[in-house]
């Protein structure tokens, strides 16, 4: 068995590269970097947590993760531990080894991220996590299950919209640059909540079970929230990172914006990402070997259709419609990665439907497992400014 080394530099493309290596290669140890050089926009993260969801299901063997920590000792582990998908790693493999191969207990390798979560869910986002990014994992583990041990979670239900609300509110506290914090904590505040709890709880209510609706023996879902200032030369190598037509459209408009102010564009990136079977295979009930490419994108598309719900609850259906809705209102950008395909909008200029169609549907080489939907917002009043600029 060899070991695949994730780089610590990996951009979108060298992700999708990756997702190619473990659909081919069902025998593999892991090697994920303490900590990734590029994150906290287009959700970088969570496709990292993806590749991790696809070698979660697909390897045939012992899940053995092969870190990069000289020793057993707890501050070769803090980096990981400061990261989603560190935090996930250690929990669900089946053995932890050290760079030298040799094997660490799991109980020691996780001991800073139980203490990171403990600190989480005593309300404390800033202890655990270093710069502007902040993540809340909630992982389904065999033995002693702390799937909802943590401060997204009331007993086994979501918690309600306020204690939401005051979560989001304390988390943007931690992560929202100063400068940015008089223009954007205010109403934005909400919409950014409704937008988070909306797409949480629909992992909750169908990426915790397999494409025929058995509950999933191990399994990961969660937030990951980062700021970033752009740059206009960054923006441009983010870009090239990603490929796409649609991604050279919408950093037109970036671009536009950051020219007229000739200042950097502060963004908020948040992910909200799953392990579970993805969008098109869980409406349709179908594996990956049984779905078209037709019937996926048909799928994926009546994801989007308010009203529609693969749930029996007849209030379901509607929340992708409101996200759109709200991250119109918000002017922001996003990004679903799920099976083999990617959806991209960005309402960046106010317009644009939000009614999601083929063309907003585009094919990617590999099939992945679970799902991220990752949404990027300016940490401006892009609507205030403009009317100013007018």
């Amino acid at each position: 068995m060899e070991s695949y080394s994730l780089p610590k530099d990996i951009n979108l493309l060298g992700i999708e590269d990756a997702f190619e290596i473990f659909e081919t290669n069902n025998n593999l140890r892991l090697r994920l970097p303490n900590k990734l050089k590029e994150s906290g926009v287009f959700g970088l993260e969570g496709l990292v947590c993806q590749l991790l969801a696809t070698w979660l299901r697909n390897n045939n063997n012992n899940l053995i993760f092969h870190s990069f920590a000289t020793s057993s000792e707890l501050v070769n582990f803090e980096n990981l531990s400061s990261s989603f998908y560190g935090i996930c790693a250690l929990r669900l493999v089946d053995k932890v080894w050290l760079a030298n191969k040799q094997e660490v207990a799991p109980n020691l390798a996780l001991a800073t991220a139980f203490e990171y979560i403990k600190q989480m869910i005593a309300g404390d986002f800033k202890s655990p996590f270093k710069g502007q990014y902040v993540a809340i994992p909630a992982i389904k583990s065999v033995g002693v299950n702390r799937e909802y041990n943590n401060p997204l979670y009331s007993g086994e239900q979501v918690i309600d919209k306020e204690a939401f609300n005051q979560l989001t509110h304390k988390v943007l506290e931690r992560v929202v640059p100063q400068e940015s914090k008089n223009a954007y904590l205010g109403d934005a505040k909400e919409r950014v909540s409704n937008i988070i709890r909306e797409l949480f709880d629909n992992t909750h209510k169908h990426a915790r079970k397999n494409e025929c609706g058995d509950i999933l023996p191990t399994n990961f879902r969660g937030i990951i929230f980062n700021s970033v200032s752009l740059s206009s030369t960054r923006l441009g190598e983010l870009i090239s990172s990603v490929g796409g037509q649609d991604m050279l459209l919408f950093a037109a408009e970036w671009r536009k914006w950051m020219e007229t102010h000739n200042k950097n564009l502060p963004v908020l990136d948040i992910t909200v990402v799953d392990a579970g079977p993805g969008f098109a295979k869980r409406w349709t009930g179908k594996l990956k070997e049984e779905l078209t490419q037709a019937e996926e994108i048909e799928a994926v598309i009546e994801c989007f259709v308010k009203n529609n719900s693969t749930s029996p609850n007849a209030a379901d259906g509607s929340g992708l419609t409101h996200i759109l809705t709200d991250l119109k209102r918000l002017r922001g950008w996003f990004r679903l990665r799920t099976g083999s395909v990617a959806v991209s909008r960005s309402y960046f200029d106010g317009l644009g439907s939000l009614e999601i169609n083929a063309k907003d549907i585009h094919k990617m080489r590999t099939h992945v497992e679970g799902a991220s939907f990752n949404i990027v917002l300016p940490l401006v009043d892009i609507k205030q400014e403009a009317t100013h600029h007018v």
